[in-house]
């Protein structure tokens, strides 16, 4: 994979997905995936989150893979670029979560 340029592997995915949706990952390990408070302060390190608003412990790059699944089916389901402060479409969520 380090072999092959961004652009070559981006247009593989839309051959075999169909689709391929670009999220800005800005910020997204600033925000809580529980309760949408954004903080400099939730990324204790490098590997922790702990949110400063509800005490939501996570991996922090985990966290940030949940938001940017959100951002990501927000775009595909037309709901914006942003991410609320309010974690949105909770049915999706509760269908990716890992229970």
């Amino acid at each position: 994979m380090l072999d092959t340029a961004f652009g070559e592997i981006r247009r593989n995915l839309e051959y075999k997905c169909g689709r391929a949706i670009e999220v800005n990952p800005a910020y997204t390990s600033q925000i809580c995936s529980e309760c949408g408070h954004t903080d400099k302060e939730n990324r204790k390190n490098q590997a922790r989150f702990q949110c400063v608003s509800c005490g939501f412990v996570s991996n922090a790059d985990t966290n940030a893979a949940i938001n940017i699944r959100r951002l990501g089916m927000a775009q595909l389901h037309g709901e914006g670029s942003g991410i609320s402060t309010v974690p949105a479409n909770r049915e999706i969520d509760a269908r990716l979560s890992y229970g």
